[in-house]
């Protein structure tokens, strides 16, 4: 096993919860989960965007910390 192998693991790692990171947020985006409404202010008469409901983030998206993790510890074994 070379000096660097532990570290190319660790990115492969990362990588493999990158890829699974992007697509649960692309599927959360292809859901719609916003919805958008348009007001005007009564005061200025500006037209106003907002958010009508905050959408929920699926509980299951552990990727951000594994990845974070992985390539932290990447780095660990380079130093």
């Amino acid at each position: 096993m070379g000096d660097l192998d532990g570290v190319r693991i660790k990115i492969a790692r990362a990588e493999v919860h990158l890829r699974a990171l992007r697509e649960g947020l692309n599927e959360f985006a292809r859901s719609k989960p916003y919805s958008i409404v348009v007001g005007i202010d009564p005061q200025t008469g500006d037209q106003l965007f907002r958010v009508a409901d905050e959408p929920a983030v699926p509980p299951d998206f552990p990727e951000i910390g594994d990845t974070l993790y992985n390539l932290r510890s990447a780095l660990d074994h380079l130093a």
